[in-house]
């Protein structure tokens, strides 16, 4: 396997790379100074406030979701906190080991107006609140430098792959290439906590009343409950990560030649053109709910689904979250690290030695997208056919 890093870095962007080498080697001398012995032992007993940073991507919030049972657990009279983009604010509403969610999006992420600030009000609100642990689980120099190092924790964790781990009391070593969900158990597992397999489960917390009025919505849409439900998103955050709008198309039909399954197809309003694309292709009657809800709403209909078929996106993560097995497509990205999480699920890909030090965003490869084209409609229709025969998930 070809590391897309070097040792010290887990950063594929070469200009980041260095930009990133370069702010180690200005701050480092200078941090290094004011930083205490590494790796003290922590008083769990004496912790009453923790703060968990996620600062991108609403499928990356969710992979970090696992490690707030077992932190609670070790931890029971702390208060948890999570600061996270406000796309994903909503899905960590209701979870029972969560004190309080802080909506935030890093001008280093995100365009905003108004983004100075935004900034200090965040970090007034966060001094605020005298965090005794922070844990960050992105592993990014901006994160640290921006959001962790302002703040008076006497710990502080992160991984060290991605600079500034000066700015940290439990720097963590990566010294593999896992998935991103083990990785944030990791984090804890270098502080000591224990994690049992139970706990590496990735699940967000509908309420009754959202599973009804999911119920409720596909019954007007007309859904017969004694068929097959399958969910279909075909786009994503990356172009360059979606399997053709077409192919999507032709695997409704004969999903539905072959299953009699109901297509519901899930999307983004900037996703609607793709949507249409696949809709021609399939030239069958689909069940369109693009742009028509929200986040917590799609991930209640998608619950009912019998199977969910993706490109690696939000929704992909979001299904698994709801316990609906997944089938998702890869190209750039890689199964080991992004991969639907758990046994329910399956994913197709073909391996191309590029993948490993693909940036997602332009494709270098002599045949654009060969790797997400690699996969036929053929291998993708007999998979999920296999996925739908075997599940034991049934519409509620």
């Amino acid at each position: 396997m070809n590391r897309p890093f070097t040792e010290k870095y887990k950063i594929i962007h070469a200009r980041k790379r260095r930009l990133t080498a370069l702010a180690d080697t200005l701050l480092s001398p200078v941090y290094r100074l004011k930083r205490g012995p590494l790796d003290p032992p922590i008083p769990w007993g004496k912790i009453k406030k923790i703060l968990v940073i996620r600062t991108a991507y609403i499928g990356d919030v969710l992979m970090t979701l696992p490690i707030l049972k077992p932190l609670k657990l070790q931890c029971p009279q702390a208060k948890i906190h999570f600061l996270t983009p406000t796309a994903a604010a909503s899905l960590l509403e209701n979870h029972p080991y969560l004190d309080k969610i802080i909506s935030y999006d890093a001008f280093w992420f995100y365009k905003r107006e108004n983004w100075f600030s935004q900034y200090w009000a965040v970090i007034k609100e966060l001094k605020k609140e005298s965090y005794d642990l922070i844990i960050e689980a992105r592993g990014d120099i901006r994160d640290l430098l921006f959001l962790v190092r302002p703040l008076k924790a006497s710990y502080k964790t992160a991984y060290a792959y991605g600079g500034g781990e000066y700015f940290l009391s439990h720097p963590v070593p990566y010294p593999e290439i896992i998935h991103k969900t083990d990785g944030h158990l990791n984090i804890l597992e270098h502080l000591g906590v224990p994690i049992l397999p139970e706990d590496r489960e990735m699940k967000i917390y509908l309420q009754e009343k959202e599973i009804s009025q999911a119920q409720e919505t596909l019954s007007k849409l007309g859904i017969n409950f004694d068929l097959p439900l399958v969910g279909i998103h075909p786009g994503g955050r990356k172009p360059l990560k979606s399997w053709p709008s077409d192919r999507y198309g032709i695997l409704a039909k004969n999903l539905q030649n072959q299953t009699k399954a109901q297509i519901l197809v899930t999307g983004t309003p900037e996703e609607i053109p793709i949507i249409d694309e696949m809709r021609e292709a399939a030239g069958i009657p689909l069940i369109v709910l693009a742009g028509k809800t929200s986040f917590r709403e799609m991930a209640a209909l998608i619950s009912y689904c019998n199977l969910f078929i993706t490109n690696d996106s939000a929704p992909m993560h979001l299904a698994v979250s709801v316990g609906t097995p997944t089938l998702a497509l890869l190209g750039p990205s890689k199964s080991l690290e992004t991969a639907p999480y758990g046994t329910l699920h399956q994913f197709l890909e073909e391996d191309y030695p590029c993948r490993w030090t693909c940036d997602e965003d332009q494709c270098y490869y002599k045949e654009y997208q060969a790797c997400m084209k690699a996969l036929t409609v053929e291998r993708v229709i007999q998979t999920a056919v296999e996925m739908l025969n075997e599940t034991t998930h049934y519409i509620k």
